[in-house]
C-alpha cells in the first residue's frame, strides 16, 4: 500500500509510546514517496494523493477559543467574482494532480452563493471527493443550500464539540441555529444523513473524559449518526505564523488523548479497523456497537511542529490551500510556497 498506513493493532498502540518518531516516519515517506510535477517553470514534490483545501471564507460567525484560523499573517475576504476568477486559475493551475477537494473557513455555510459557484466549478472541472468542514450554522439559515448540491458531496464535516447544547455553544461562543433538534431531524433526511460526520475536538473544557465520549457516542447514534472524529488540539509551534492567544488556548485547553485510547482497546465494544500516520497528522479507525448499531469513530492527533518542519522543505507540498484572499500556495501559511 503506498501510504503509511497498518492494519495491525500493535502499530498503532507502538506509535502511542513515542508519536514524534512516527511523525517523523511519516515526514520521511512523504517525502521519499512523492510525485514531482512542474508549476510555473518550478518543479516540485507532491503528496500522491493531496487535497486541495478551499478557505471559503476568513469570516466565522462562531467564536471557538481554540481556532488555529486565528493567524498573524494578512489575509482577508475578496468579493465573490474575484475569489472565484483565481479559484478557477488555481484548479486549472493543479488539476494533473487531480487533488481531492475540502472546503473549509471561517464557516462555509455562511456564503451560500459562493459555495454553490464553487461546487459548479467542482462539477465542471471533474473534482473528486468534495467535502465541507462546517459548523452547519448557514444550512438553516439558507434553506435549499445543502439540498443543492448534495448529490455531489461525499461527506459533510460539522463541528459538534459537545453533545449538550448549551455546553457547545459556549464553547463554540455563538448560539448555533443548528440546534440538537434541528441536526436530529437533518439525520432522519435519507438522502443528507449518510454523509454527515460530526467532528468533536477534546477539550478540557468539553469532552475530556472516556465517560464523556461514551456518552457523546450514545447521543450521536440515537440520531442515526454512524461517523465520529474525536480530535485533539495540535501542538502549535510559538515562533510561527499562529496568534499567541490561540497557542495559549490550545496549551490550556489541550487533552491527553492515550489513557483513552487505552480504555477504548480494553473495550469490547471497539474493534480496530486501521492506523495512519501522515507527515503531521494521524488517526486511529476504530468500529464501535452500541445496542445493535455501528459506528466508524476516527481518533485523530496532530502536531504542528512537524507542518512547520515541512514548510522548511521548499519543494515538497503534502496538500493545496487556496486562502480565502485568492492566493494558493501549498502550506496553510498563506506566505509559504505561494503557487499562483
Amino acid at each position: 500500500m503506498r501510504e503509511t498506513a497498518s492494519f495491525l493493532l500493535e502499530d498503532a498502540l507502538a506509535c502511542r509510546e513515542n508519536r514524534d518518531a512516527y511523525f517523523q516516519k511519516g515526514l520521511d515517506y512523504l517525502s521519499s514517496n512523492s510525485i514531482g510535477g512542474m508549476i510555473r517553470d518550478k518543479r516540485y514534490r507532491f503528496h500522491w494523493n493531496i487535497n486541495l483545501y478551499i478557505e471559503t471564507l476568513k469570516h466565522c460567525n462562531a467564536h471557538c477559543a481554540f481556532c488555529i484560523n486565528e493567524v498573524n499573517f494578512e489575509h482577508q475576504d475578496i468579493a465573490d467574482e474575484k475569489f472565484l476568477h483565481n479559484l478557477e486559475k488555481a484548479i486549472a493551475t493543479v488539476r494533473f494532480l487531480d487533488p481531492s477537494i475540502q472546503l473549509v473557513g471561517g464557516e462555509p455555510s455562511i456564503a451560500p452563493k459562493r459555495v454553490r459557484a464553487i461546487f459548479e466549478l467542482i462539477q465542471k472541472y471533474e473534482l473528486r471527493k468534495p467535502i465541507i468542514t462546517s459548523n452547519g450554522s448557514g444550512f438553516v439559515l439558507h434553506d435549499g443550500l445543502l439540498e443543492d448540491i448534495a448529490p455531489q458531496l461525499a461527506h459533510l464535516n460539522i463541528s459538534r464539540h459537545h453533545d449538550d447544547e448549551e455546553m457547545g455553544n459556549k464553547i463554540m461562543g455563538f448560539e448555533n441555529p443548528l440546534t440538537n433538534a434541528l441536526l436530529a431531524e437533518m439525520m432522519r433526511d435519507k438522502t443528507i444523513a449518510p454523509k454527515i460526520r460530526l467532528n468533536c475536538c477534546l477539550l478540557e473544557c468539553g469532552i475530556r473524559t472516556y465517560e464523556d465520549m461514551e456518552r457523546y457516542l450514545a447521543w450521536a447514534m440515537q440520531m442515526g449518526v454512524n461517523n465520529i472524529c474525536f480530535s485533539t488540539l495540535s501542538a502549535l509551534p510559538d515562533d510561527y505564523f499562529y496568534d499567541p492567544k490561540i497557542i495559549e488556548q490550545t496549551s490550556k485547553n489541550a487533552v491527553h488523548i492515550n489513557p483513552l485510547m487505552t480504555k477504548v482497546t480494553e473495550d469490547a465494544r471497539f474493534s480496530f479497523l486501521k492506523f495512519h500516520t501522515g507527515s503531521h497528522c494521524m488517526y486511529e479507525v476504530w468500529q464501535y456497537t452500541r445496542n445493535g448499531k455501528k459506528c466508524v469513530v476516527v481518533f485523530t492527533v496532530s502536531n504542528n511542529h512537524f507542518a512547520r518542519k515541512l514548510d522548511q522543505m521548499d519543494d515538497l507540498i503534502e496538500l493545496l490551500v487556496f486562502h480565502a484572499d485568492g492566493v494558493l500556495a501549498g502550506s496553510w501559511n498563506r506566505d509559504c510556497k505561494v503557487i499562483q
